[in-house]
């Protein structure tokens, strides 16, 4: 993660990056994160705000975390599962 938010390989910041240069990172990431978990926040913020502008009256409100994947915990569908469900979907049979 470290090393492509410097845009370079992992070799490259290993070389480059001491032991105190790379705490001082991980101190300021934990300050400011600079990751995928960050956006993927962001992004699950806007969904939710979508979705209870969408939802109906009286439905629990969402939120953010009903929209970031837990990684590692769901299963990653073939493209034939996928396949399956969208011709359910487009022939009404969901």
């Amino acid at each position: 993660m470290l090393a492509g938010h410097l845009g370079m390989s992992v070799k490259q910041a290993q070389a480059c990056i001491d032991s105190q240069e790379f705490a001082e990172w991980v101190a300021y990431h934990s300050i400011e994160p600079f990751s995928v978990d960050k956006c993927e926040y962001q992004l699950a913020v806007i969904a939710s705000i979508l979705a209870n502008v969408h939802r109906k009256k009286g439905a629990r409100e969402y939120k953010p975390k009903d929209f970031i994947p837990e990684y590692g915990k769901r299963r990653i569908e073939s493209a034939h599962d996928i396949e399956i469900k969208l011709r359910a979907l487009f022939n009404g049979n969901n």
